[in-house]
């Protein structure tokens, strides 16, 4: 143990113990290794992405393509006669000549001046020399004074002081001033012209529709790039018609360029091989590219220029002054586009090979590449089946090329820049299944929720965009509170026969779907000893006028819980089985009430067990002569008087049917079952007095069958009153009235009179053979009788003379 701890001391020192100083150090240079030898630009193993969401993507984006209108019709309109240009030229010449100004002179006299000095005390004698300009005739205490003289004197008092005086006389002056003003040099301005170009400039009509047609074209060669070449989605050859299997691959990109990286740019070049195994049945070729993202990055930047010459000159003399100046200036301005990021197809020469880059440039007057992570893709079509293994191969390398940022553009390789990464399996694309596959799903996954409706609850992690499909009804994120996903479930709701008829299937995005079934949901479904009826129809069992009880016995027991929902029975379009409509569950027999109105409509109908393999677990059976045995009651109205109304009973097991309220007797339609059809005859006041009608079979219970509502209205009192006086004579005469239909006889003076009925449903009677009658033999009122069913009616007529009419 002793020589264990000093080899662990010897080691400690030698290699530093983790974390300690000596340990950093190492790590810091092996990350500094790690930066040389690497150039700046790392791209991890490619990733598989969903073509189908990109592709949702792209047709989007064409579709508010197809959506532009950019054909303006009312702007083309107003372009007509618009006056597009203008040229305005104009010239100015100025001169401006100036002579030298005259200096000006001022001029200032001054007179004489001088001063007088006296000291007291001992004489002094004091010397002065004072010049006097053009001054005569001076005198002082000696007499006159010489011009230029110097005059020295003493002057005594009376007192003992001695006072000393010097007497200094200056000569007058004058003060002359000339002043020359500046000459600067002289300035000439260009007269201004006053014409000016008119204001309404536009562009012309066919103009506008020239450059709205451009966009036109721009729009639809977008939107055909956007749908992809034929030649790079079809594969068409003698022995294979087929569309290409497409994919999108993702490069991350991690840039981090360094100080020898100045106005560099980093190229990223892919190189993407269809694999030798994926083109058993045709020629092997290069994979097509159909989209590069980002095809370009670019930045919007405003290139301004300012250029302004200015060359200005003088000359000046004492007589003459001249100056000229010459300006010119440029100024422009343009919004120009920084690329960023720019991609690229590069020309390869190997076999079944397609190549491409990325440029990253620096931009914005930096002078490296901004450092980050760029995310591109590449979509590609290749040469496959849908079923191979892999698509094709990928190789990437990396390096750097010089930059010129005024030029724009990208020079030769940079020495010793050049990578080749290694990828994980060769580089191979993989072709990945989207099937989705619930960890968790099972009886206790399905809740009822009553009226028909089931709620299933899938364990598991799914893709954005996945579906539920129920026969043709799609379930997904727009279809309310049946369906939702949440982070690590997804539920759905459906109806219990949807469930129990149609296929239930999850499906992605791409149009992958996998059926939805429980696992080990149908272990005994092929075992016939199990799964099987004894019987190919049901026994049924009429329990009242409403519901029928059908019972299903299997060959053996059947496994599984017990609790609802189970097994579904389907009759018809009605499911059985959930909480509304539950099973009776008896070991080797199923029961089930179904309503008699089911049955009649139904010929068949099949037992299936939730979420089983389609075809597995699913017993059809057969309704064979159910319709009769299971008919409800029905009443059709026959015939109906003012006092009765007959009706015909359908229904079935009615031979022994008793009516016991309103009470009546069941009659007998001739030539018909009376176990399936009878007649019944109800009073007019039993229509008043009954709702329902109360029937009974024998051994069974009284069952309801509602009284039809019927009217029955009183028949209108026949009347007649003549139509008009009868004359003298008259053989034949009108009576009118209601009810004249129903005349049995008519008579005069016990004479029974001859009538004719008219067709207008008793509306008019006609009397004739009045005359030979007597009934119009003389003026007088004769009253006449007439018979009915419904008793007699008396009618006067009054013969007169003459009929006299008046017209208006």
């Amino acid at each position: 143990m002793r020589n264990l701890w000093w080899v662990g001391i010897i080691l400690a020192v030698a290699f530093g113990t983790p974390g300690s100083s000596k340990d950093l150090t190492k790590q810091e240079d092996s990350i500094r290794k790690r930066d040389r030898q690497g150039n700046g630009i790392f791209v991890d193993a490619p990733k598989v992405y969903d073509d189908s969401l990109l592709q949702q993507m792209l047709q989007a984006a064409q579709a508010r393509l197809a959506a532009l209108q950019v054909i303006d019709t009312a702007g083309v309109v107003k372009g007509f006669g618009a006056l597009t240009g203008g040229t305005l030229n104009s010239s100015g010449f100025g001169l401006s000549i100036q002579g030298a100004p005259m200096p000006q002179v001022v001029t200032a006299n001054k007179g004489a001046t001088g001063s007088t000095a006296t000291t007291s005390g001992n004489p002094v004698v004091t010397t002065a020399v004072i010049g006097f300009t053009g001054a005569t005739g001076m005198t002082g205490p000696e007499g006159n004074i010489p011009l230029g003289a110097t005059y020295t004197g003493s002057n005594t008092t009376a007192s003992t002081k001695t006072d000393q005086t010097v007497t200094t006389l200056g000569q007058a002056t004058t003060d002359r001033t000339v002043t020359v003003p500046q000459f600067s040099v002289p300035t000439a301005t260009a007269p201004t012209s006053t014409a000016a170009l008119p204001s309404g400039f536009g562009v012309s009509a066919s103009d506008l529709l020239n450059e709205q047609m451009q966009l036109t074209y721009e729009i639809a060669n977008l939107r055909l790039l956007l749908e992809g070449a034929l030649n790079d989605r079809v594969i068409d050859t003698d022995q294979f018609h087929a569309v290409k299997p497409r994919t999108t691959i993702g490069f991350p990109v991690t840039l981090r360029p360094d100080k020898r990286y100045k106005n560099a740019v980093a190229v990223v070049e892919v190189e993407v091989e269809t694999t030798a195994d994926s083109s058993e049945y045709y020629e092997r070729t290069a994979p097509a590219v159909t989209a590069l993202l980002p095809r370009e990055k670019t930045y919007n930047v405003a290139a301004v220029t300012d250029r302004n010459t200015s060359i200005g000159g003088g000359l000046v003399t004492q007589v003459i002054g001249v100056g000229a100046t010459w300006t010119r200036g440029r100024k422009t301005h343009y919004l120009v586009q920084d690329q960023d990021t720019l991609a690229l197809p590069v020309v390869t020469r190997k076999p079944a090979t397609s190549s491409f880059a990325w440029y990253f440039r620096p931009v914005l007057g930096q002078e490296y590449v901004r450092s980050g992570m760029k995310q591109t893709f590449v979509q590609l079509a290749f040469p496959t089946r849908w079923t191979a293994k892999s698509y094709g191969q990928v190789r990437i390398r990396t390096y750097w090329r010089k930059f010129d940022a005024k030029t724009g553009l990208a020079g030769d390789i940079i020495d010793k820049t050049l990578r080749v990464n290694r990828l994980p399996a060769e580089g191979r694309i993989p072709t990945i299944g989207m099937g989705q596959y619930p960890q968790e799903f099972d009886f206790d996954a399905v809740e009822d929720l009553g009226s028909g409706q089931l709620l299933m609850s899938i364990v598991g992690r799914f893709l954005t965009g996945t579906q539920i499909r129920v026969g043709s009804n799609f379930l997904g994120d727009s279809s309310g509170a049946n369906f939702s996903m949440q982070h690590r479930m997804l539920r759905f709701a459906a109806s219990a026969y949807s469930l129990a008829t149609e296929k239930v299937a999850i499906v992605t995005r791409d149009g992958t779907e996998r059926e939805l079934t429980f696992p080990l949901a149908c272990a005994h479904g092929k075992d016939p000893a199990v799964w099987d009826l004894e019987a190919t129809a049901p026994k049924i069992e009429r329990l009242d006028e409403l519901q029928s009880k059908l019972t299903f016995t299997f060959r053996g027991e059947l496994p599984g819980k017990t609790i609802q929902p189970t097994y579904i029975i389907v009759v018809g379009r009605s499911a059985f089985g959930t909480s509304n409509a539950p099973l009776s569950w008896d070991g080797k027999t199923i029961s089930v009430n179904v309503p008699n109105t089911v049955l009649i409509a139904a010929r068949g109908g099949k037992i299936k067990r939730l979420f089983s393999k389609s075809g597995e677990c699913e017993l059809a059976f057969r309704l064979d002569g159910l319709g009769k045995e299971a008919q409800p009651e029905r009443l059709v109205l026959l015939t109906q008087t003012k006092e009765a109304a007959t009706f015909a009973l359908y229904g079935s097991r009615l031979q022994d049917l008793t009516v016991l309220s309103p009470t009546t007797t069941p009659g007998e339609l001739a030539g018909a079952d009376k176990n399936s059809v009878r007649t019944l005859e109800f009073k007019a006041n039993d229509f008043k007095t009954h709702k329902q009608i109360v029937l009974k079979r024998n051994n069974e219970g009284p069952f309801l069958i509602p009284m039809p509502a019927l009217e029955f209205k009183e028949a209108a009192k026949p009347q007649a009153k003549a139509k008009e006086r009868a004359v003298l004579n008259d053989d034949e005469m009108v009576l009118a009235g209601e009810g004249l239909d129903k005349v049995e006889r008519i008579f005069w003076a016990d004479k029974e009179a001859k009538f004719e009925k008219s067709a207008d449903k008793g509306k008019t009677l006609k009397l004739v053979k009045l005359k030979s009658l007597g009934v119009t033999a003389t003026l007088s009122t004769k009253d006449i009788t007439l018979y009915l069913d419904s008793g007699k009616l008396t009618v006067p007529i009054e013969v007169v003379a003459k009929r006299v009419e008046t017209k208006n």
